[in-house]
C-alpha cells in the first residue's frame, strides 16, 4: 500500500526534475546564442560537442552543421594535421601549454580563407565522468591586426620621415659648410685680384714708360717677354675680379658682354680649371653682338661648365668654347663642347635639379647647372643640352643680344698731355679703366675732351682757360706744383706726381665726378670752376 501510495510522488518529482533540466538546457543554449564570440566546446578527443551561434558569423559554420566534426576543421596546416596527436600527448602527460592563457593563432573559414584569432582554452570537469571537455573562446581579432598594421606601416613611414629629414638636415648642414669655403674663397678671390691690380698698375705704366724709350733690340725682346707675363697676370686678375663679383648685384647685371673681348680677359683663368690633359679651344667670329649678361655673371655660369667638361672627358680629353649669332642676330648661341662619356638619359633628365650630383660626396654641391640656368633664365634666354652616352656632351646657352642705349654709349674723352711719358702712361691707363677713352696729345690741345691732364706751364694755363670757356661739361688735372690761377680755375692739382697712390687717387676722384654726372646737361663754366 504505501508503495503504491508513494508511486504517484514519484512520478511527480521525476517530472519537475526533467522540467528544471529542460530549462536549464534552454538558458545554456541562450547564453551560447547571445555570446558575441564564438564559444566552442570539445570531447577529449576533439570532437565539437556544442557551439554558440556566432560561429557561423566567423567561420561559416552553423553550430548544427559543426556538432560531431573534429574541431581541426577549423586549424590551417600543419597544426589541423597534428592536433589529434596534440590531445593524445595531454591524455597520456596532462602536460599543455594552450590552458588558461590567451594565445593568438590562425583560424580557417568554411571558404578557406585564413582568420587571426585569440583562443582562450579551459579544461571542464564533467561530474560522473572521468573524460573532460574543453571549452574556448574564440575572438575574431581580424579589425586589431589590421590596425595593429596600419600602425606599423605609419610607424614605419614615420621613421623614413624622419630619415629622410635627417638626411635632408645633414645634407643642408654640408651645404652651409660648402657655402661657407665658397664665401671664404671668393673673398680670398677678390682680395687677391684687388691687390694684383695694384701690383701690376705701377708695373704696367713703368713698362709704358720703358716703351716709350729707345730700347736695344736685346733688351727689347726681354722687355716684350716680360710685358706677356704681365698681360697674362692682367688677365688673371681681371678674371678674378669677375669671378668675386655678387651675382645679384642689380646694377652690374645691366651690363651686356662683349664675348671676344670677356674672352681674352677671363680664357686664361678658365683654362685654369682644366686638368692638364685637357684641351681648350674657343671658335667664334669677331664680328659677335654683345649678349645681355653682365661679364661677372657669364664668367660664373662659363665656369661651371668648362670645369664639368673638364671632369667628363679621359686622357684625350678636348673641350670647345664656341659662339655664333641666329640669324636675324636676336640671340647668340654661346656653346660649351667636350668629347668625354656623355649623360645618360637618366642623369640628362635630372642634370639642371638642384642638389643633384653625380660625383662623390664632398666633391660636389649639385648647384652648378642650376646656376647656369639661373644666369640664363634672367636674362631670357634657354638652356639645352645635347648628350648621350659614349658621344660626349655640348650645353648650349642662347642667349639675349645686349641693347645699348644711348645714354651708355661710351662719352667720356679725355686727353693726357704730359712731357714725362712715364706720367703720360700712368695717367693714361688710370683714365681707360674709368671707362675714358684717352688720346695722347703732346701738343696739349684738349680738343673735345672732358677731361685733361696736363703740366702747368704757362702756356698750358692759356689754354685751359679756353678750355673751360667752351662751356661743356670739363675737368682739368695737372701734374706738379701749380700757381694759384689753377685752383681758381677748379684744376685739381698733384703737387707730386711720382707719388703713384695720390696720383692714382685724385685721377680717379675727378674722373668719378664726370662719370657719375655723364647724362646731366652742360654747366655753366663758372660752376665747373667750384
Amino acid at each position: 500500500m504505501l508503495r503504491q501510495q508513494d508511486q504517484p510522488d514519484q512520478v511527480v518529482s521525476d517530472g519537475a526534475l526533467d522540467l528544471e533540466l529542460r530549462e536549464t538546457v534552454a538558458r545554456y543554449r541562450a547564453i551560447l546564442a547571445s555570446s558575441l564570440d564564438p564559444v566552442i566546446t570539445i570531447d577529449a578527443h576533439g570532437i565539437v560537442q556544442a557551439a554558440s551561434d556566432s560561429v557561423q558569423r566567423v567561420f561559416g559554420w552553423s553550430p548544427q552543421e559543426l556538432s560531431g566534426l573534429n574541431i581541426s576543421v577549423l586549424m590551417p596546416e600543419p597544426h589541423r594535421s597534428a592536433h589529434d596527436g596534440y590531445l593524445a600527448r595531454y591524455r597520456s602527460t596532462g602536460v599543455t601549454n594552450i590552458l588558461g592563457r590567451p594565445r593568438e593563432f590562425e583560424a580557417v573559414h568554411r571558404d578557406g580563407r585564413t582568420i587571426p584569432v585569440e583562443i582562450s582554452v579551459n579544461r571542464v570537469e564533467v561530474p560522473g565522468s572521468d573524460q573532460p571537455l574543453f571549452t574556448a573562446i574564440i575572438r575574431d581579432i581580424t579589425a586589431r591586426k589590421e590596425s595593429e598594421q596600419e600602425l606599423r606601416r605609419h610607424r614605419e613611414h614615420l621613421e623614413e620621415l624622419v630619415a629622410e629629414r635627417t638626411g635632408e638636415l645633414e645634407a643642408s648642414n654640408e651645404q652651409l659648410r660648402l657655402a661657407d669655403r665658397l664665401a671664404s674663397i671668393g673673398t680670398l678671390a677678390a682680395g687677391l685680384g684687388h691687390d694684383m691690380n695694384n701690383v701690376l698698375l705701377p708695373i704696367r705704366c713703368r713698362l709704358d714708360a720703358l716703351d716709350a724709350d729707345q730700347l736695344p733690340e736685346k733688351s727689347r725682346r726681354h722687355f716684350e717677354e716680360v710685358r706677356k707675363s704681365v698681360q697674362y697676370l692682367q688677365q688673371l686678375a681681371d678674371g678674378l675680379h669677375l669671378l668675386s663679383l655678387d651675382p645679384e648685384d642689380a646694377e652690374a647685371s645691366l651690363e651686356g658682354t662683349d664675348l671676344p673681348e670677356w674672352w681674352d680677359q677671363v680664357g686664361p683663368l678658365l683654362a685654369r680649371g682644366l686638368p692638364r690633359h685637357v684641351r681648350l679651344a674657343t671658335s667664334w667670329p669677331s664680328t659677335l653682338p654683345a649678349v645681355a649678361v653682365p661679364p661677372h655673371r657669364l664668367t660664373q655660369a662659363i665656369l661651371n661648365l668648362v670645369v664639368n667638361a673638364g671632369e667628363a672627358v679621359g686622357d684625350d680629353g678636348k673641350v670647345r668654347v664656341w659662339a655664333h649669332a641666329s640669324d636675324d642676330r636676336r640671340f647668340v648661341r654661346l656653346g660649351v663642347s667636350d668629347n668625354g662619356h656623355g649623360m645618360t638619359p637618366e642623369v640628362k633628365r635630372r642634370a639642371l635639379d638642384a642638389f643633384f650630383t653625380t660625383k662623390k660626396r664632398g666633391l660636389g654641391t649639385g648647384l652648378g647647372l642650376s646656376l647656369v640656368q639661373g644666369v640664363v633664365r634672367s636674362a631670357g634666354g634657354l638652356l639645352t643640352i645635347d648628350s648621350g652616352a659614349g658621344r660626349g656632351t655640348t650645353i648650349v646657352l642662347e642667349l639675349p643680344v645686349h641693347s645699348v642705349r644711348p645714354s651708355e654709349a661710351p662719352d667720356l674723352p679725355a686727353t693726357v698731355s704730359v712731357a714725362d711719358p712715364r706720367m703720360a702712361s700712368f695717367a693714361c691707363t688710370l683714365l681707360e679703366a674709368a671707362g675714358f677713352t684717352v688720346t695722347r696729345d703732346s701738343c696739349g690741345d684738349p680738343g673735345s675732351a672732358i677731361f685733361w691732364l696736363t703740366d702747368a706751364s704757362p702756356a698750358a694755363l692759356e689754354r685751359a682757360r679756353a678750355f673751360l670757356d667752351l662751356g661743356l661739361r670739363r675737368r682739368i688735372l695737372v701734374l706738379g706744383s701749380a700757381p694759384d690761377q689753377w685752383a681758381r680755375l677748379g684744376a685739381v692739382v698733384v703737387d707730386d706726381p711720382e707719388d703713384f697712390e695720390t696720383l692714382r687717387e685724385r685721377v680717379l676722384e675727378a674722373a668719378s665726378i664726370l662719370t657719375e654726372h655723364r647724362d646731366e646737361p652742360a654747366k655753366n663754366p663758372d660752376s665747373l670752376r667750384r
